[in-house]
């Protein structure tokens, strides 16, 4: 639970605009693991503790929750910038200049003159025609939605190394839900 108070306390203090580029794919990381992804991993490390797993049992599922987590949050960061679920809530992030998924999904895959040209046209907000132009642009919904998946996909590749005979149908049929909630 601390954890995610502290994700709350970076959501809601930082802006990404005045971070330097080297600190922002982490912040931006990190204010997800902290904010939705220890939450996923206290429910889904609490399961592990009544079915009576070992200390290092539970620290292991609690990684695949928290993966599970931060899927969730780059969905709805996404999400927040298409409208895609929730349009009353569009912009709000990118407005703010919060931590997002959006900032550091465009440093790492675009590189900065794309985060450049991302802030500028937030700054137009909420007249969005250069915003649009800019997502179409980098068909970011595909790369976002393709890079959530993989690397969540990572998480459970890493914990079935561990745990092969691992059933994982229910995790994976969770994260389906969340996709087509999201998504």
């Amino acid at each position: 639970m601390e954890l995610a108070h502290y994700g709350q306390v970076m959501d809601l203090s930082l802006s990404v605009e005045q971070l330097p580029l080297t600190k922002l794919i982490d912040v931006c990381y990190h204010c997800a693991l902290y904010k939705t992804g220890s939450i996923a991993a206290l429910a889904i490390g609490m399961g592990a503790v009544i079915q009576g797993a070992s200390q290092e049992q539970i620290q292991d599922i609690k990684k695949l929750g928290s993966a599970l987590g931060v899927y969730l949050q780059q969905l709805n960061d996404i999400g927040n910038l298409l409208g895609e679920f929730d349009s009353e809530k569009r912009f709000e992030d990118l407005i703010s200049f919060k931590p997002s998924f959006v900032w550091s999904l465009t440093l790492e895959t675009f590189g900065p003159s794309s985060l450049d040209q991302l802030f500028q046209a937030t700054r137009h907000l909420p007249v969005d025609d250069k915003l649009q132009e800019w997502i179409a642009r980098h068909s970011l919904s595909e790369v976002a939605e393709a890079h959530a998946e993989n690397t969540f996909q990572k998480a459970v590749a890493e914990f079935q190394d561990v745990y092969p005979a691992s059933d994982l149908s229910q995790l994976k049929e969770l994260k389906n839900r969340i996709k087509s909630a999201y998504a």
